[in-house]
């Protein structure tokens, strides 16, 4: 048993008796008869009341003396009895609450009784064990009279009280109510004489002070003053009523309230100590203040009846609830010594949890462990039938070491769980890792290693394939196998040796076996931590069986020694074969032959000559070495170590390396025989050296340098002749430029190595090489860049492209020139195709909605068009759009510099592409030039004045003296759009506009005016209305231009009479107007009238004999001759033209029936008209000839005035008089003529212009 395991018993033993004592002690506290008897009372009045809980009826305490008051007042609450009292008092309870009357020495004692003290403190405690959280509700504190009315009892009484309720209040944790109940006032003279004037209902009230104040209101000494206080004012009151009511007062009762007063410095020394609390502001709450007495005296022998004492507990005391307030200091003192007992159990509860939960969940992992290597030992023994190979073995290796990996340090024996010390699972999980460890890690391992064996000594049955003659003599498969022979030897010896160590020491076998699986098995297992490593170290250890049987190789080693003496004797005999240095030397003469040939294409096939020279003039190099003065270098790279591995190796052997030397001495020697003798060589390749050795021609070896010194070279590369040249930029074709001259440097430096013999093929070769080299570097750029842009750098490609063009052309490459330059074609003719998109897609000089259907006709439509305020921001618009079509064509003008001379080369789109183009830069150009008529400028004036000058009015011929661009380029074909969609809605809103401003004023004169005078025929006809005149004209100047505007160009019928219309009431407006005009809203100020009397007296007849003309109105009246000429009307006043003859006039007018407005009476004769036309209709009648219109030069109206006459000689004449009239706006100079009015407008020939159209329409398409 551990160290740990002891001292978890005795803390157990420790704690266990602990526990006992605290058991016994507790049953030794609760057989106590006194805490049995006051928990039996509580239990008896709570089972009687029917209480569900313990805190549902409050707890009321009453101390002091004469506590028998209390008792009484219970009997009046009609409240049960306990009994007989007990060590602890009385309870009385009902429904209503429980009230325990203590007995009066525990409250009243003398200082020193201990006694009552122990009494006391016992009660507190019972209370304080029945209701934990709320012990009591309220406290009553019954004083006796003679201490309140006695100065020194008062006091004395007073700090008792006060001793008492701290005691109280650091036991229970409460601040409790406390209702002061002065008792025995029936000693105080006044007080039976009061309670026997009263009536029996006023008996039983309460007299006294019930404080008003909240609970949480600390208690201030001015309280006791205003209790008294008040209780005296009821007292005065009720005796001032008994003596209003009985008509005297006994001198007592009449002094009662004095005597009330007397006491209330003795209440105060009672009340202060005990309310007024400590320092920290805990002390009781004073919540009343009330005098009770008993009818009859103590000395009568008949139960007292009490007074002011019957409704006190009812609704006060017990009335009042839920004030009792818990103190937090003293709580939190009287709960500390529980705190800690609590904190130290869940301390040592969480403790032991805790190590119970960290071991059992060790012990799930530890069984979870367990289960796998049931489930690994039931895989193996599984397998012992059919063998899964390696595969299932290192799947069993790992899922073992993954779950020893899990294992914890930890045993299954543990204090925590005391039962497990006596458990044998710890030794049977020890056996099984032992057997684990043997069955599923040793013996597949030494099964292996015992293969890998068994493998090393059949190494040679490889050995079938035949000897690579290109190939050097290391890479020969008799030299490979050796060396493989020789490392898997080794790399056998030293895993045997581990597996050994392993079966001999437990204690090392984890770490041994694990290398040895890793290696084996190609795992890749992690150390074990180190408490799995120890126990499993630990459980190997305790086993009796070794882990596994040592391996020998002892067996083996004659065979794998043997092995590797024949593959070296072998490799010996090829290397000093003549025949292999014969096919080596062919080889190289053929691949030279294919050179003079200029056959030898690309850079492999001159790697391959490169590496045929080198090939062969390493095995002259070995040969020489082998017999010559350099036979202490190695045969080939890595001899010496192979030969010194072998001689280490237990399995070959020092003796073994010592024979195979002496047969490679004896091929050497061989060899020596056939090539290294007096005879000349077989090849004029060869040459003989002064020491007898071989060695090639001084041409091959420099042929060989100038040829590796190529292929070190970046350009040496074989380009891919198929792939595309979309992705080459400037960088790319800068990289081939430095491919060129990094390729001349090599010809004027290595390349001038170069043999004589050999120089003009190589270099013709190396040319074409070079050259595919560049045309790849060309080409890279389409395989790094998912989507390359064709403008990419193109300026500076055509910089640089007529070098890299002549670079290709002395490289003797020209297919390779001309596919460049096709590239180069297609890439600026690509990016020219783009910039033609891009420049559509600009939508540069679009107006709004990409067309002119949003223009309403009116001025500064280019304004309007491109969304601007004004000129100044027009210009910068245009600017802006200029700036951009300019920046366009600058990025093309690389393109365009390149396509210009190769235009003739192109296809006849890409041609008038590349034209168009060029027609735009020249534009540009010209307009940097300030030339007025380029076509930048043409297109601005278009857009910056044409456009804003006209309306829907001259649109027409704005647009048809618009100056136009000449074809061809871009700002030609947007002022052609321009023109076209303004030139188009010009047409819709002039036909638009003036059917719709024909047809109002046509409805609207038809409906209102039309027939009616002035507008009708008749001077009779009912007359129109002014104001709807007045409205007319005023549609007349919104609508008459409009309507005209849609009439000029109109093609029908009707056109002709609708026009006339139209001129018409253009021309009415003039001088009907300023009939309407209004001064600041006033009325109509009409207009001025000048007359001309008398004129054309050529023409008159009979004037001479009237002596006075006058033309009156309500207003103003104008006479001839003499008077004013220059008369005012306005419409609706009446006129009235009167003629006066003579008295000796031979003539005298006469009444005319045939003119209604004609009066005559003796020599009068007067035309009178009246209605809103008045003078319009005087005109009318009175007109010359057959129309008004015969006006003179100056704009008059002629009137002739015909009437018939009497001759004096008998029978009858006519008479005619002339005279003219002007009219003229109010206080104007200018007169104007009044034209004809139209009658009826004519039908709209708008609809009869598009039914013609839609019918020639219709012909054109039948035809």
């Amino acid at each position: 048993m551990s160290v740990w395991s002891v001292v978890w018993l005795v803390l157990l033993a420790v704690l266990f008796l602990c526990l006992l004592l605290a058991v016994a002690w507790w049953l030794r506290r609760e057989a106590d008869p006194a805490r049995r008897s006051f928990r039996g009372a509580v239990r008896r009045f709570e089972r009687e009341t029917g209480a569900e809980g313990r805190y549902q009826l409050p707890w009321v305490l009453a101390l002091g003396e004469r506590t028998r008051t209390v008792e009484t007042l219970c009997q009046a609450l009609h409240l049960t009895c306990d009994g007989e009292a007990n060590w602890f008092g009385r309870w009385w309870y009902g429904v209503d609450g429980a009230v325990l009357v203590a007995p009066e020495d525990m409250f009243t004692h003398p200082d020193g009784a201990l006694t009552a003290l122990s009494g006391w403190r016992r009660l507190l405690g019972a209370l304080l064990r029945s209701r934990g959280k709320r012990p009591l509700d309220a406290l009553v504190w019954v004083v006796s009279a003679e201490k309140l009315w006695s100065e020194s009892m008062s006091v004395s009484a007073g700090l008792a009280a006060s001793r008492k309720f701290a005691d109280l209040q650091q036991r229970l944790g409460l601040s409790l109510p406390v209702y002061l109940v002065v008792t025995g006032a029936e000693r105080v003279p006044g007080f039976v004489e009061l309670a026997q004037a009263l009536p029996a209902d006023a008996r039983d009230a309460m007299l006294g002070w019930s404080s008003p104040y909240l609970a949480s209101a600390a208690y201030q000494p001015e309280w006791v003053e205003e209790a008294l206080e008040q209780v005296r004012r009821t007292v005065e009151e009720t005796v001032a009523e008994i003596g209003a009511l009985g008509g005297e007062v006994a001198s007592e009762l009449y002094l009662l309230p004095r005597r009330l007063m007397e006491a209330r410095g003795n209440l105060q020394a009672l009340c202060d100590p005990v309310f007024r609390g400590n320092a920290l502001g805990e002390a009781p709450l004073l919540r009343g203040i009330y005098f009770t007495g008993e009818r009859g005296g103590a000395d009568e022998p008949s139960e007292p009846e009490p007074f002011f004492a019957g409704r006190l507990l009812r609704l006060r005391v017990l009335a009042e609830q839920g004030l009792a307030q818990a103190i937090p200091r003293i709580l939190r003192l009287r709960r500390r010594w529980q705190r800690w007992t609590l904190l130290g159990a869940g301390v040592v509860a969480a403790l032991w949890l805790a190590g119970m939960a960290w071991f059992w969940q060790q012990a799930v992992g530890r069984i979870e462990l367990l289960k796998e290597q049931r489930q690994v030992l039931a895989l193996e023994s599984g397998s012992e039938q059919a063998d899964g190979g390696e595969a299932l073995t290192a799947q069993r290796i790992r899922v073992l070491w993954q779950a020893m990996e899990r294992m914890p340090a930890r045993r299954f024996a543990t204090l925590l769980f005391p039962s497990s010390l006596f458990s044998s699972l710890d030794g049977r999980v020890e056996a099984t890792l032992r057997h684990a460890m043997r069955i599923i890690v040793m013996q597949p391992v030494q099964h292996r290693l015992l293969r890998d064996a068994g493998d090393l000594a059949r190494i040679e049955d490889e050995d079938g394939a035949d000897v690579d003659q290109e190939g050097y003599p290391e890479t020969w498969p008799e030299y490979q196998l050796a060396e493989q022979l020789v490392g898997e030897a080794g790399r056998l010896e030293r895993q045997v040796e581990q597996f050994n160590r392993a079966a001999r020491n437990p204690l090392s076998a984890p770490e041994e076996a694990l290398g040895l699986a890793n290696a084996l098995f190609e795992l890749n297992l992690r150390p074990l931590p180190a408490g799995a490593r120890e126990n499993l170290g630990r459980a190997l250890a305790d086993g009796e069986a070794p882990l596994a049987e040592p391996i020998s190789l002892k067996r083996i080693k004659p065979v794998v020694s043997g092995h590797f003496e024949a593959l070296m004797q072998s490799w010996y005999s090829k290397l000093y074969t003549s025949q292999n240095f014969r096919n080596d030397i062919a080889q190289l003469e053929r691949q030279l032959q294919l050179l003079d040939n200029r056959q030898l294409d690309g850079a492999d096939k001159l790697k391959q000559l490169s590496n045929s020279i080198d090939r062969l003039q390493k095995l002259i190099v070995s040969i020489n070495s082998a017999w010559g003065r350099a036979s202490g270098h190695d045969l080939v790279p890595g001899y010496s170590a192979l030969m010194e591995k072998a001689a280490r190796s237990g399995l070959i052997g020092a003796d073994v390396v010592t024979q195979v030397e002496d047969a490679g001495i004896a091929a050497r020697q061989e060899f020596h025989k056939r090539w290294l003798s007096d005879a000349a060589p077989t090849s004029a390749l060869l040459t003989q050296q002064a020491s007898g050795g071989i060695e090639l021609q001084k041409s091959l070896t420099q042929l060989k340098t100038a040829l590796d010194a190529f292929m070190a070279q970046p350009f040496s590369v074989d380009g891919d002749r198929l792939s595309s040249l979309a992705g080459m930029d400037a960088a790319r074709l800068a990289a081939a430029l430095r491919d060129y001259a990094d390729y001349q440097k090599y010809l004027g430096g290595a390349g001038m190595a170069l043999p004589f013999e050999y120089r003009g093929e190589t270099v013709a070769q190396l040319n074409a090489v070079v050259a595919r080299s560049m045309r790849g570097e060309l080409a890279r750029r389409a395989s790094l860049t998912a989507s390359p842009q064709p403008e990419t750098g193109f300026e500076a490609m055509s910089r640089d492209m007529p070098a890299l063009l002549a670079a290709f052309d002395d490289l003797g490459q020209p297919d390779i020139r001309d596919e460049v330059a096709r590239a180069m074609d297609q890439r600026a003719l690509a990016s020219l195709r783009q910039a033609e998109r891009r420049l559509q897609s600009l939508e540069a000089y679009r107006p709004t909605q990409g067309s002119f259907d949003w223009w309403d006709g009116t001025r500064n439509a280019g304004f309007h068009a491109f969304r601007v305020g004004n000129a100044g921001e027009l210009k910068q618009y245009l600017s802006g759009q200029l700036e951009q079509v300019a920046a366009l064509a600058q990025g093309q003008s690389a393109g365009l510099a390149w396509l210009g001379p190769r235009q003739g080369t192109q296809a006849v789109d890409d041609q008038a592409l590349i034209q168009r183009w060029l027609d735009l830069a020249t534009e540009l150009r010209r307009y940097r030039e300030k030339a007025v008529d380029s076509a930048p400028a043409v297109l601005e004036t278009l857009i910056g004045h044409d456009l804003n000058e006209m309306d829907v009015g001259n649109c027409r011929g704005v647009l048809d003296l618009t100056a136009r661009p000449a074809g061809g380029t871009f700002f030609a074909d947007r002022a052609q759009a321009l023109l076209k969609m303004a030139d188009s809605r010009c047409d819709a809103l002039r036909l638009q506009g003036g059917a719709e401003a024909y047809r109002r004023l046509a409805a609207y004169f038809n409906q209102h005016l039309a027939n009616r005078f002035p507008f009708s025929p008749r001077s009779d006809a009912a007359d129109a209305a002014p104001e709807q005149v007045a409205a007319f004209l005023r549609l007349v100047d919104d609508k008459a231009a409009l309507a005209a505007a849609g009439l000029q160009d109109l093609k029908s019928p009707q056109a002709p009479a609708a026009r006339r219309f139209i001129e018409s009431i253009q021309a009415a407006r003039v001088w009907l107007g300023p009939l309407f005009v209004r001064e600041n809203g006033g009325p109509w100020q009409g207009v001025d009238v000048g007359v001309s009397w008398r004129t054309d007296r050529e023409r008159e007849k009979g004037a001479d004999q009237v002596i006075e003309w006058t033309l009156a109105s309500p207003a103003l009246k104008v006479t001839y001759p003499g008077g004013a000429a220059r008369w005012h009307w306005s419409v609706g006043q009446p006129v009235t033209l009167t003629l006066r003859w003579a008295k000796d006039a031979p003539q005298s007018p006469l009444y005319d029936p045939m003119q209604p407005g004609l009066s005559v009476f003796e020599r009068i004769a007067s035309w009178s008209y009246d209605g809103p036309w008045s003078l319009l209709r005087m005109m009318r009648d009175n007109r010359v000839g057959a129309a008004l219109s015969e006006s003179g030069e100056s704009g008059d109206i002629p009137l002739m005035l015909s009437l018939p006459v009497h001759n004096p000689g008998g029978g009858n004449a006519a008479a005619r008089m002339f005279l003219r009239l002007t009219l003229s706006a109010t206080g104007g100079k200018t007169s104007f003529g009044a034209s004809n009015l139209p009658y009826r407008a004519p039908a709209s020939p708008f609809r009869a212009a598009e039914r013609t159209e839609a019918g020639l329409s219709g012909q054109r398409d039948g035809g």
